[in-house]
């Protein structure tokens, strides 16, 4: 779901919740 919406400036976040959720 996170990665459906990268344009919505989730790109910074997505980096870090993949870290943070693997």
């Amino acid at each position: 779901m996170s990665v459906a919406r990268p344009r919505s400036g989730t790109a910074p976040l997505s980096m870090k919740r993949k870290k943070g959720s693997p």
